[in-house]
């Protein structure tokens, strides 16, 4: 299930380092702020207006303020690399949006509401827009102080404008799921394409069960040593874009033979994939290649030696 409400910990990036022998200087954790939800979907009728907004907390150990703004959204490339700049048809909601506020104070361990109003135009055709709530903190710093840190955060807004002309659609383009991998590299992924014009979710989940055991030891709930989910990913393909999903399974083991099934599903589309997987090292592979050739090299020899012995024996009339 799509995430609504996620928290996204951002440690604020230095921006300037004004220096002066009797001023102090921040430490990590001094400013950080969290953003909740980090995305917002929005379900638009073309004249209607509504209310909606993000939460904002301060983590960190000091107050600060918070800027807000609105700004277009979109992505390049299929990474997916935001774009907060540009504008296009698919852009235009950060016109109809007005924020209520535009600056708040945020004291340690406090959390505010960033509210906003969404007015749709008249005559609106039907299709995705997107735009971006923009946060911007300050540590409030003086300039005459060793380090003035600011950090921003982005709440992207998926806006949905319902009518004739909206078109949900879209198809696979590509998937992976080798039978050999490399014990650092098991993963599987996919492309898929939006042929649309509003977004869609892609779900991915990787099985991965122990061939000699039948033991299931990667699933849609596992994570990684780090706290990263292995078998699940969901993901948000906007219109005109693909959009890549990679499963990876960091911790496993450098030998193995596992069945894995990988599916894929979007919009009324779904796709289930079934391989038997061997894990083996580059090592072990030159190894066993080597280990081949010499034998390969010495039955050659042998054969060899045996004709030139048979050759050089007398013969009998």
């Amino acid at each position: 299930m799509f995430k609504k409400f996620c928290t996204i910990i951002a440690t604020i990036l230095s921006i300037g380092f004004f220096w002066t022998p009797s001023t102090f200087a921040l430490e990590a954790g001094d400013v950080v702020m969290s953003l909740n939800p980090s995305e917002r979907d929005l379900e638009l009728e073309p004249g209607e207006t509504y209310e909606s907004n993000v939460g904002v907390s301060n983590v960190g150990r000091l107050p600060f303020d918070v800027h807000a703004s609105v700004s277009p959204y979109y992505v390049s490339g299929d990474n997916y690399e935001p774009d907060f700049a540009s504008e296009s048809s698919y852009t235009k909601l950060h016109n109809w949006i007005k924020l209520e506020k535009d600056t708040y104070h945020l004291e340690p361990g406090e959390t505010v509401k960033v509210n906003f109003t969404v007015t749709v135009p008249e005559g609106v055709a039907g299709g995705g827009q997107y735009a971006a709530i923009m946060l911007l903190s300050d540590s409030g710093v003086e300039e005459e102080a060793a380090v003035k840190v600011q950090g921003q955060l982005a709440a992207i807004i998926y806006g949905h404008v319902n009518g004739g002309e909206m078109v949900k659609s879209g198809e696979l383009v590509a998937h992976s799921l080798p039978g050999f991998m490399f014990n650092d590299k098991f993963a599987v992924s996919q492309t898929v394409k939006n042929t649309g014009n509003v977004d869609f979710r892609v779900k991915q989940t990787m099985t991965v069960t122990d061939f000699f055991s039948n033991r299931e030891v990667v699933n849609a709930d596992s994570v990684s040593s780090d706290g990263q989910m292995i078998g699940y990913n969901i993901s948000s393909v906007l219109p005109g874009t693909s959009r890549t999903g990679i499963l990876t399974w960091t911790d496993a083991p450098k030998l193995g033979l596992f069945n894995v099934k990988q599916t894929i599903a979007f919009l009324d589309q779904e796709y289930e994939y079934s391989q038997l997987v061997f894990i083996c090292p580059i090592w072990l592979i030159v190894l066993v290649v080597a280990l081949i050739i010499a034998l390969i090299v010495w039955i050659i020899f042998k054969i060899k030696n045996r004709g030139r012995r048979s050759a050089d024996r007398p013969q009998v009339y």
